[in-house]
């Protein structure tokens, strides 16, 4: 979300995998808040700042600073199986509709230990 300040200050932080790397690279609007943006990009650097951190950020060929305060909640992905798919779980899902009108799904964020998807 852009701050008051004018700059960039980030809602929630997620670390991909490696394997992930450049997926969905970019800066664009993104629906969870008005005005938000989501940014995939890779950390090029990292500079102390009074309000937290700012991460400075490269994507295709531009670059942007983010600051990351100190209450930012911060979120690493990791592997996971069917269990905790279950009912009631709280999950977050970018999928494809297909002509016939079904979903695909690569990847699905679920909760887990208490621990839900923020987005």
């Amino acid at each position: 979300m852009k701050g008051t300040d004018g700059k960039n200050h980030a809602v929630e932080l997620r670390i991909f995998p490696e394997s992930l790397r450049g997926v969905a690279e970019g800066q664009f609007a993104w629906d969870l808040m008005p005005d938000s943006l989501m940014t995939n990009a890779t950390v090029s650097g990292i500079t102390g700042a009074p309000q937290g951190q700012t991460l400075k950020v490269s994507y295709k060929g531009n670059e942007s600073e983010i600051v990351v305060g100190t209450d930012t909640p911060i979120f690493g992905y990791g592997a996971g199986d069917a269990g905790l798919l279950k009912p009631g779980a709280a999950v977050f899902i970018v999928a494809l509709k297909k002509p016939d009108g079904s979903l695909s799904a690569a990847r699905v964020t679920a909760e887990k230990d208490g621990v839900k998807p923020p987005m």
